[in-house]
């Protein structure tokens, strides 16, 4: 290959890369801001490769880490469509738009057989890294929600009773679709009735008193990681516009 086509190469993944970053998703970010595809896909990565490794699965994490960040990439030419409390002939429509998207990204990127490939298999959902992501994919905007986001219950302004349900109804599906992740299954179920009651080191739902890190305003529940350990710097979020 030569330079110039080398060049080009990474100009169409840089189109990709910054075309994430501007697709909004329903979950905000606690100053109301949407949180962005790229955002989403940088989370999910994370917390697919951390989870691995603390459950001991048996999954390709180089493999995981790719199909994290490609999974949504069919979003940048049909946006991102809450599947929260969605009708299946909202789910067929979605669908359909997700899979003519897919065949245009494949046709735009087919000089990178890995990135055909790796399009291809998220959707597919047959390899166990595919499987692992999807039900994760369902627990990042939940982790949004704890850290200080607009849950998707006050978006859609259902009340508690109808937020209840559709989460039920949620992980039931899941639990029947990808029944050889129980430990995922368990945090779904916990991350859904720390959502509801406010997370006991987070301060609650509105966001307020989580840390910031970094110098740069960059707010994150670091030093979490186990139960009862007390959040680091905890500071409000006055420079994010954060109650």
């Amino acid at each position: 290959m030569s330079t110039a086509e080398a060049l080009n190469a990474a100009r169409l993944l840089g189109v990709l890369a910054l075309g994430l970053g501007k697709v909004p998703r329903l979950t905000t970010h606690c100053d109301g801001q949407p949180e962005t595809n790229a955002e989403h896909s940088i989370m999910l990565a994370l917390v697919a490769y951390d989870l691995a490794d603390r459950l001991d699965m048996e999954l390709n994490r180089e493999r995981l880490l790719l199909l994290a960040l490609v999974h949504d990439a069919v979003e940048v030419l049909c946006g991102d469509t809450p599947s929260w409390g969605m009708s299946q002939e909202e789910r067929a429509a979605k669908a359909l738009r997700e899979r003519r998207a897919l065949v245009q990204l494949q046709y735009a990127y087919e000089d990178m057989p890995w990135m055909v490939e790796a399009l291809g298999a998220y959707e597919a959902q047959a390899c166990p890294e595919a499987r692992w992501l999807r039900v994760i994919d369902k627990l990042c905007p939940r982790l949004a929600a704890m850290l200080g986001g607009v849950p998707a219950r006050r978006v859609y302004g259902r009340s508690d009773d109808e937020a209840r349900a559709i989460d039920a109804r949620q992980r039931a599906a899941l639990a029947i679709a990808y029944p050889e992740f129980p430990a995922l299954h368990a945090l779904l179920a916990e991350a859904d009735r720390q959502c509801e009651h406010g997370h006991p080191q987070l301060g609650g739902a509105d966001g307020s008193h989580l840390p910031v890190v970094g110098g740069v305003g960059a707010s994150v529940a670091i030093g979490q990681a186990s139960q009862g350990s007390p959040p680091v710097a905890p500071a409000p979020l006055h420079d994010r516009g954060c109650p």
